[in-house]
C-alpha cells in the first residue's frame, strides 16, 4: 500500500513538472518570437520609408509595420498594437505590441515588448 502511494505521488509530481516545463517553454517561445518581429519590423518599416521616393508620413510608417508584423508573426494570439511616436521625417518610431494568449490550461497570459529605433539618413556631398 505505502509503494502504491509513493508512486501515485511521483506520477502527480512528474506530471505537474511537466505542465510547468511546458508553460514556462511556451511563454520563452512566444516571447522571444514577438521580440524578433517587432524589432525586425520597425526597422524593416523605417528602411523601406526612407528608401521610398514619396513622402515621409507617419500614416506610411504606421502601416508598414502594422503589414510588417503581421507578416512575420506565427503565433496564435490577439495582438494590441499601440503606436507610440511615428515620424516619418525625422526616421523615429517606437512602438508598443501586447500578445494575449491561452495557456495549456485556458489560463489567459499576457506578454509584451517595447522597441524604439531612429535612423539616420546621410546626404553625400
Amino acid at each position: 500500500m505505502n509503494k502504491a502511494f509513493f508512486g501515485m505521488a511521483l506520477a502527480v509530481v512528474m506530471v505537474m513538472s511537466l505542465y510547468l516545463t511546458a508553460s514556462y517553454y511556451n511563454k520563452t517561445i512566444r516571447m522571444d518570437e514577438l521580440e524578433k518581429c517587432v524589432s525586425q519590423s520597425v526597422k524593416d518599416s523605417l528602411y523601406l520609408d526612407m528608401k521610398s521616393d514619396m513622402k515621409h508620413t507617419n500614416e506610411t510608417l504606421k502601416t508598414n509595420f502594422i503589414t510588417g508584423l503581421k507578416e512575420r508573426l506565427k503565433s496564435k494570439g490577439d495582438i494590441t498594437v499601440n503606436i507610440i511616436k511615428a515620424d516619418g521625417k525625422k526616421g523615429l518610431l517606437s512602438v508598443e505590441v501586447i500578445e494575449k494568449y491561452s495557456n495549456l490550461n485556458g489560463k489567459e497570459m499576457e506578454i509584451s515588448t517595447a522597441k524604439t529605433a531612429i535612423i539616420e539618413q546621410y546626404k553625400s556631398k
